[in-house]
């Protein structure tokens, strides 16, 4: 862990801790806590995976304690993001407040039977926050992509756009606006169920209760997204976090056959990202293996990669 010390309350951290992983979305989001879990579990700590119950089975297979959420909001977003036109669309998203409202129940009623003396969360579990200060513990946050405002490149929905450091740096404030549209149902949940004050809907979300900077991990490479050199010292881009399932799935035999072939390839994939000219990035993955003289493995995901001609490489 992270050796952000010396600061309430984080002083008289015990050697051996209750940590409760809070963490929502599809497998990119979950699988790194899940991995994380078990280096956690190893090093002596008890660990606890609050995250939507269609993961439940994927937490416990892997030696971790489950801790329940409903997968409402996941299946809320998924109609949503499937309603055809704007009216349909607009119907399922006004369900949104109430379901968030559940889903933060649920993980407040994780935390009391667990009893953790740390929480690291997913910025998608919107509970975690105002959970740790009403427990009077650490909080740390893990996402598997880079949201702490930077000169170097701007938030990952503009990633397209190259219009300089200041632009750049603005782009996270335009997406810390967007999410003050759920102040009003977490500060609901902050004063009827925590019993806590109220927050500004422009609260900074990585200023701790305590006036300090929360402490962040990157579970991805420094090689694949270099650290800037105007990241703050609270936050610590570690490398992936591996879970490893060799001794349990076994890949198809074409796939098989492939891997036998030849050197190991490199993998490209996007998971469950899709967007537009996935043909195009398609071309570019195998224009860059074969640039590097690399065999390649490439997962079409969601629609982040197509790739219809390939190489026998």
């Amino acid at each position: 862990l992270p050796a952000d010390v010396g600061r309430r309350p984080w002083d008289g951290m015990k050697a051996t801790m209750k940590i409760m992983l809070s963490t929502f979305g599809t497998r990119g989001d979950v699988q790194p806590f899940v991995a994380l879990g078990q280096g956690l579990q190893a090093a002596g700590h008890e660990v606890v995976v609050c995250t939507p119950e269609g993961f439940r089975s994927f937490v416990e297979e892997h030696g971790l304690t489950y801790a329940f959420v409903s997968n409402d909001f996941l299946a809320l977003t998924e109609q949503t993001l499937r309603a055809q036109g704007l009216r349909a669309q607009m119907a399922a998203s006004r369900q949104f407040p109430a379901v968030i409202r559940r889903g933060l129940d649920e993980e407040w009623r994780a935390a009391q039977a667990f009893d953790p003396d740390l929480i690291i969360y997913h910025t998608k579990s919107l509970g975690s926050y105002h959970i740790a200060e009403n427990l009077g513990i650490p909080q740390m946050v893990a996402m598997p992509l880079p949201t702490t405002p930077t000169r170097a490149f701007p938030y990952p929905f503009f990633a397209g756009v190259r219009l300089g450091g200041t632009f750049n740096r603005f782009t996270y404030t335009v997406m810390g606006l967007a999410l003050a549209m759920w102040a009003g149902t977490t500060n609901h949940f902050r004063v009827k169920t925590l019993g806590l004050r109220p927050l500004s809907s422009f609260a900074d979300p990585m200023v701790g209760p305590d006036r300090q900077p929360i402490p962040v991990l990157y579970p991805y490479s420094p090689h694949v997204v270099p650290v800037p050199a105007d990241f703050p010292a609270n936050v610590h881009v570690t490398g992936y976090w591996f879970l490893d399932d060799a001794k349990t799935w076994k890949p198809e035999p074409e796939l098989s056959a492939f891997l036998d072939a030849g050197p190991a390839p490199v993998y490209v994939g996007f998971g469950s990202m899709g967007g537009a000219q996935p043909e195009k990035r398609g071309r570019m993955a195998i224009e860059a293996l074969s640039a590097a003289g690399q065999r390649g493995l490439l997962a079409s995901g969601w629609g982040g990669l197509k790739a219809d001609r390939l190489p026998k490489d």
